[in-house]
């Protein structure tokens, strides 16, 4: 998946905050989409992901590209810890019924209770250390929301192969957006017969908040980085590299991933799921920007 020109709505970046639809941040990402189209690039799945700036829920149709260069409608969510009802409804006619919708960037891991209230959000990433703030995320949040039975993590999600319907492409010319797609993309899993082989089961060394920090795969991911202007907050630990609080070395093992996906058709009665291992997700490149609410990220 790819989710360039995100937050493109907020003027933050270079790319965003113009809502010029012929020339401004949609125009953009048609541009960007056309170009790498044009290079042999046509194997991107392509995620659409505005922030959710106050009052912008009604204007933010003005930076949609079109159908045709979308694959996934997302939502960066940092004015609330979970989307607003507007924003929510605001993507879903957006969406309409072809496309997934999905949380870009979330700080606060998405409760059961909530992801009922907005049952079509398909995947959520968390950024980067916000998993382990406690302003954010406690454990008990954390194991709320990614051992919920409708959580898939990585070694849960089938992904059918074979013949896949074609996707449409854009016009090669016109300025304007292009028609609907008919095409529709599935992004609800099919849960395995066994659990996965391998779980984490050490506890990692706590943060300076208590959290268990989230411990390494064994192989680096070929969709993961870190850029150097994304530098972690520093953490603190105990001498011996593990909790001084014998407390917080209880419990199930904490989950280690940062990118979950979900079954919608699934409900809310079913087996707990068992404990995820690590998945990576994250794209886009940001610049310094200062006072965030809801708390700034370090990149900006």
């Amino acid at each position: 998946m790819f989710r360039p020109l995100h937050e493109l709505n907020e003027g933050w970046t270079w790319w965003g905050g113009n809502a010029n639809t012929a020339t401004g941040s949609a125009k953009l990402f048609q541009v960007t989409h056309a170009y790498l189209e044009s290079k042999g690039l046509n194997n991107l799945i392509y995620v659409w992901a505005p922030k959710d700036t106050a009052g912008g829920a009604s204007s933010v149709r003005n930076y949609y590209p079109g159908d045709a260069y979308v694959d996934v409608v997302a939502l960066d969510v940092w004015v609330g810890k979970f989307p607003s009802t507007d924003w929510y409804n605001a993507l879903s006619a957006i969406a309409g019924t072809n496309k997934p919708m999905a949380l870009g960037e979330v700080g606060s891991v998405p409760q059961p209770s909530q992801m009922n209230s907005q049952p079509k959000w398909v995947f959520w990433s968390v950024w980067m250390d916000w998993l382990t703030m406690p302003d954010y995320n406690s454990n008990a949040s954390i194991q709320a929301g990614y051992y919920d039975a409708r959580t898939f993590n990585q070694g849960e999600v089938h992904i059918p192969t074979g013949n896949q319907p074609p996707r449409p492409r854009p016009p090669a010319t016109g300025p304007g957006p292009s028609p609907a797609s008919a095409a529709s993309a599935s992004m609800s899993p099919t849960p395995p017969t066994a659990p996965p082989s391998s779980f984490m089961t050490a506890t990692a060394p706590p943060l300076n908040n208590g959290l268990s920090a989230p411990t390494a795969p064994s192989a680096p991911s070929a969709n993961a980085s870190t850029s150097p202007d994304r530098a972690p907050p520093t953490a603190a630990r105990s001498s011996s590299g593990t909790a001084t609080d014998p407390a917080l070395n209880s419990g199930p093992p904490k989950p280690t991933a940062t990118c979950a996906t979900r079954n919608p058709a699934a409900t809310s009665t079913s087996p707990a799921a068992p404990p995820p291992t690590t998945p990576a997700c994250r794209s886009g490149t940001p610049t310094p920007t200062p006072g965030r609410s809801g708390g700034s990220r370090p990149d900006r």
